[in-house]
């Protein structure tokens, strides 16, 4: 006679912590920069802009008439806020019956639904946590100053290109001997340079966002790695990363030349599956944390009719459930309509420093 076997859930277990494996949204360049967030009753954003040189008026002879001068221009441009929405369905016997991490084998009356209740949360959860994933990587291409979404055939969704317009001498792509791994560089005249380019436009760096490589090119100068261990960063030896990690994936390099510097190399996956950086590994971006450069997160309305019912079509999020009868599913779905507003796009400047 065979030895009878035991399936798992009838031996004896212990329950442990559940461990949260979903990974976190990555949030440092939309708080940092896009702190300023705005909702609208109107899917259509209108920017208005008053433009005027940094110009000198003459003088006039006394008593002399006035010399006439030409007053300040205007310009206006339509933006159509992008359309995020998704949805999760539930078929009833893996969200009813199925176990959940941390849920006993042996239930007790209503535990189930509870069970039940907490997955749909959860998934709720993870909807926003991709918008919030797609708002950063909106807020990343804005540095770059063109954002450009395509899709693939079979994805139900919209191509979205939206051009800051920013001028050419705010992106340079450094070449030959002055390229951050040539051993001639020179990273103190690019970012005098770079200050030189933001002053002009009233705003002054506070910042570096630097992708992986470029970040690790930073590190490797001996005048950067003498400067930090000047102020005390443990440069001379093994940098201490894990001391200066941030939840919203940043790492805090050091404050040289009056700016803080910061690697920044979390991806994201796009729909397709493919890994995406959020900020580009050969690049650096100067950028002001202060209110003059314009910054903010705009929110077009929610076209949908349960909103509209609800009395308000303006949200950051908008969220519902519904279900269908017959197959029997629980439906969860999340909009959002967000674009980075850059009134002053000129106030980032873009550095490729590696080939």
């Amino acid at each position: 006679m065979a030895d009878v076997v035991l399936v798992p859930e009838l031996n004896h277990q212990s329950l442990t912590t559940v461990a949260n494996r979903v990974k976190s949204p990555g949030t440092f360049v939309f708080d940092m920069l896009f702190r300023s967030r705005n909702t609208h009753e109107t899917e259509t954003l209108e920017v208005g802009r008053w433009l005027g040189a940094r110009r000198m008026v003459p003088f006039v002879k006394k008593d002399a008439v006035a010399y006439p001068i030409k007053g300040v221009d205007s310009e206006f441009e339509v933006i159509q806020a992008p359309n995020i929405r998704v949805k999760i369905s539930h078929k009833p016997t893996p969200l009813l019956f199925a176990r959940q991490p941390g849920t006993p084998v042996f239930i007790r009356e209503g535990d189930n639904l509870t069970s039940a209740q907490s997955l749909i949360t959860r998934n709720v959860q993870y909807m926003n946590d991709g918008i919030a994933n797609r708002e950063e990587w909106m807020a990343c291409q804005a540095l770059e100053g063109v954002i450009d979404y395509s899709v693939g055939e079979g994805i139900t969704a919209e191509a979205f290109q939206f051009d800051y317009n920013r001028d050419a001498g705010n992106t340079t792509v450094l070449a030959g001997a002055a390229l951050w791994d040539s051993g001639t560089q020179d990273i103190h005249q690019d970012q005098l340079d770079a200050k030189r380019v933001s002053n002009e436009e009233g705003v002054q760096v506070t910042d570096a966002i630097m992708g992986q490589d470029a970040a690790a090119a930073w590190l490797d100068d001996a005048d950067i790695r003498a400067a930090l261990d000047n102020i005390g960063v443990n440069a001379g030896g093994p940098l201490l990363l894990d001391a200066n990690f941030r939840p919203d994936g940043a790492l805090f390099l050091g404050r040289v030349y009056n700016i803080n510097w910061w690697e920044y190399s979390r991806s994201v996956l796009d729909e397709a599956g493919a890994t995406i950086d959020l900020i580009n590994k050969k690049k650096v971006f100067f950028v002001t944390q202060s209110a003059a450069a314009g910054f903010s997160m705009e929110y077009g309305a929610i076209p949908d009719m349960d909103a509209f019912a609800g009395g308000s079509l303006r949200a950051r999020r908008f969220s519902k459930a519904w279900t269908t009868p017959d197959p029997s599913l629980i439906w969860s779905l999340v909009h959002s309509r967000p674009f980075p507003l850059m009134l002053n796009p000129e106030a980032v400047v873009e550095y490729q420093v590696l080939p």
